[in-house]
């Protein structure tokens, strides 16, 4: 299977226009005055005309237009600083790499350092990088694209960073370069007797922090002031300093707009006090939900994982680790007569990822036996690198085994089960845990499951759910402000587990449609298009500026109905999106009945969105009547409070 990446979603192109507005103004750098900027050490670099005065005043009008002012800005007479939050699960990887790629395209930029704090989030990034090469060769056409791994042992491929024409993005650890003993900062005599780290400064490259509040020491950011940035980029979801911030996704954001799976939590540990019988009744409810799942999804084609999280690496490397012989006994009872488990071994549907273990200059997995084996680092290749590989229902790797080195920088769309079972006196955080899973599913053709019913991720928890969920809610309110948490989980039996749950907070209106009848309504709308001048039409409230890739502007109705829009396809989502509920729809469903009112309308203008979205609103009325009113209502209420704001 192959991930596809959808490049019109609202949320994501608001924050990437977040970052390239401050940027308007700064001209293209042309390949000439590339190698000119690098002359003096004969490499091609970056260069930023923009005036740090008027940068920092972009910077700040954005702020205050996006409710972000009082933030921190970046030092008199350092780089510029531009950060952006978003919550977990919502596509920070896939948003910084297009926003690189946008600054290459518009302004010239070719050189590109990505720092990341571990291994785990450095193989996260790469396999991104992998898995978007194909989508971004074909957003980005002419753009000559090269990413890899910094590898202290091939020097060679740092020079060609420095000196070669192409986009450049070059992926490293902190810990790459923040000694004195590394190899980047010592003379080298294949840099002319200077260091790599020099040859590295002399490029003024783009740095990207992904998740900068692991790298906030003194020494870190010392570190990090040796790359000579031309401009720093931070993103997180959880900033200790969001200096710059332009551009803020919270979590209560993220699940009111469906961006993320809703959380339930089982405890069928709650009240267990001997610690055996406490994982024994975790794993068991984790698999027997796991199975009951992939039983009900398969048809959707949807390969369901759980992530176990275990106490001690022990309890799974040894032979007889408790949790390894407790997983494999309950497996066993509960695989008979369930399709693709039945014939299989526990041995078979599990695999590990710990650590990485270095001896005489070589790089393993420690992993799920010694760390020493051939099947170790496969597996170790299928967790961290091949994402599409564990998502194929060919694939019998379901259980996915980690103490520590998972909780963050690793993440799969398809994790519906996650069970805790290390004490809840640990110093590991639930809000890394549950981050792990709550992006939306992918199918087999590695496209987005937009369905409630779908997206719910379970947590088995190892304490009851009012202690879960306490622990959960206060680290959130630590981390993001109390007013920005996301609604709490729901509790729910064994049993009922991954269920159709009600409406959670700040979802409630979600239906699954009858897609059929929803298009043929909308269809019918659109062929007799003289009906669209009563009420119906004024459900499109709002629309992008220009309707061009990355608009975050809007304005009211009211542009003339001829006028030619960039990114039709992206207009329509960006409507559908800000309603309230927001709709959903399918793909196919939103280009036919497009593709219909452009014939109506004008190819690509105004008229023909307003009538695509109001066809697709109004045969939306007639599945669910009894909303119309309220959400008129409050498309007027909000249109009323725009005119009062401008």
């Amino acid at each position: 299977m192959k991930l596809h990446f959808d490049p019109h979603l609202p949320h994501q192109r608001a924050a990437i226009d977040a970052v390239l507005k401050p940027w308007r103004g700064q001209p293209f750098v042309t390949m000439a005055e590339a190698l000119a900027a690098g002359r003096a050490m004969g490499v091609v670099a970056n260069r930023l005309d923009l005036d740090d005065a008027e940068l920092r005043a972009r910077v700040a009008a954005a702020q205050r237009a996006a409710g972000l002012e009082g933030g921190e800005a970046w030092p008199e007479g350092a780089a510029p600083e531009l950060s952006v939050e978003m919550e977990t699960g919502t596509g920070k990887t896939y948003v910084y790499l297009r926003t690189v790629l946008e600054l290459a395209r518009r302004h010239g930029v070719r050189k590109v350092v990505v720092v990341v704090p571990s291994v785990a989030v450095r193989e996260g990034v790469l396999a991104t990088l992998r898995s978007t090469a194909e989508h971004f060769a074909a957003w980005f056409p002419g753009l000559r694209i090269r990413a890899f791994a910094y590898d202290g042992a091939r020097l060679s491929r740092l020079r060609s960073f420095a000196t070669s024409s192409q986009v450049e993005i070059m992926v490293l650890t902190l810990d790459a370069f923040n000694k004195a003993s590394n190899r980047m900062r010592r003379p080298h005599d294949g840099f002319g007797g200077r260091t790599p780290l020099q040859l590295l400064q002399a490029t003024r490259p783009l740095v990207v922090l992904d998740e900068p509040q692991r790298m906030g020491s003194p020494r870190a950011r010392a570190a990090l002031a040796d790359l000579a940035p031309l401009c720093t980029l931070r993103y997180s979801a959880t900033h200790r300093r969001p200096v710059g911030l332009v551009h803020r996704l919270t979590p209560r954001q993220a699940h009111q707009q469906g961006l993320v799976k809703r959380i339930e939590v089982a405890a069928p540990a709650a009240g267990l006090v001997d610690d055996d019988a406490r994982i024994s009744a975790q794993l068991r409810a984790t698999i027997e939900l796991h199975l009951r799942r992939q039983e009900r999804l398969r048809a959707r084609g949807i390969k369901v994982l759980s992530l176990l999280f275990v106490p001690r690496v022990a309890d799974w490397v040894e032979e007889d680790g408790r949790v390894r012989v407790l997983f494999g006994r309950h497996f066993d009872a509960l695989k008979a007569g369930v399709e693709g488990f039945a014939e299989r071994s526990a041995e078979q549907v599990s695999a590990a990822y710990f650590a990485v273990q270095r001896r005489g200059g070589s790089v393993r997995a420690v992993d799920s036996r010694t760390g020493r084996s051939a099947a170790d680092e496969d597996a170790y290749a299928l967790i961290m690198r091949d994402k599409e590989r564990l998502l194929s229902l060919d694939e019998p790797v379901s259980f996915v085994v980690s103490h520590s080195a998972l909780r963050e920088g690793w993440d799969n769309p398809n994790v519906f089960q996650i069970c805790t079972m290390a004490s809840s006196r640990s110093s590991i955080k639930k809000r890394q845990e549950v981050g792990r899973g709550v992006r939306l599913a992918v199918d087999q053709r590695g496209r987005r499951v937009m369905d409630p019913a779908v997206d719910v991720l379970t947590v088995v928890a190892n304490d009851s759910y009012e202690a879960y969920v306490a622990g959960l809610q206060r680290e959130d309110a630590q981390e993001v402000g109390a007013r920005e948490v996301g609604p709490a989980p729901r509790p729910v039996a064994e049993r009922d587990a991954g269920a159709e749950p009600e409406p959670a907070e700040g979802r409630a209106g979600w239906r699954s449609l009858d897609v059929e009848r929803l298009r043929a309504d909308a269809l019918a709308v659109v062929g007799s298009w003289s009906m669209l001048e009563g009420d119906s039409r004024g459900a499109a409230v709002e629309r992008p500026r220009g309707g061009g890739r990355g608009a975050g502007e809007v304005e009211q109705v009211g542009e003339p109905a001829g006028a030619v829009v960039d990114d039709p396809m992206g207009a329509v989502v960006d409507l559908l999106l800000r309603r309230s509920p927001p709709a959903l729809v399918g793909r196919d469903t939103r280009a036919r009945v497009l593709e219909a009112a452009e014939r109506v309308r004008g190819s690509g203008s105004w008229g023909a969105i307003d009538l695509a979205v109001a066809a697709i609103v109004g045969a939306l009325d007639r599945q669910w009547p009894s909303d119309r009113a309220e959400r008129v209502e409050r498309d007027r209420a909000r249109l009323g409070s725009g005119r009062r704001d401008r």
